[in-house]
């Protein structure tokens, strides 16, 4: 519990610091990382989305069964071996793709909450 009042003060301080800074940069700034965010997943979704999805094994096994009907001539055994291998280092080279991206996502969030507030103060200074 004593990590989520951490984390809140984090979060109210990085609100204070972006008061600071022009509206119109933070809108240009939650458009890039929106962009960002899209080409991400235009790039690599389909790959990295579907092992952190469904998880590493059942990505060993379809590479496996893939390969064994494609390789059917060699022995099972060291294309099983390779498949284990190539899956594995395809989900854990994911993984700092998947820490980056819910980099982005939280910054993208918390410049949208902090634009929401300022619209709210607005709303509430004109009234």
């Amino acid at each position: 519990m004593k990590n989520v009042f951490i984390a809140l003060d984090d979060e109210d301080e990085i609100h204070n610091k972006l008061n600071i800074i022009d509206e119109k940069y933070l809108e240009k700034t939650k458009d890039r990382l929106s962009f960002e965010l899209e080409r991400i997943d235009k790039r690599l979704g389909t790959l990295i989305g579907a092992i952190d999805k469904l998880g590493i094994f059942p990505a060993i096994i379809g590479f496996y069964v893939t390969a064994s009907k494609l390789f059917s001539d060699t022995q099972p055994g060291i294309m099983f071996y390779l498949m284990v291998g190539l899956a594995a280092g395809i989900y854990f080279s994911s993984l700092p793709v998947i820490g980056l991206v819910n980099k982005l996502e939280k910054g993208k969030f918390i410049i949208e909450c902090n634009l929401s507030a300022r619209e709210k103060s607005d709303m509430e200074t004109t009234i």
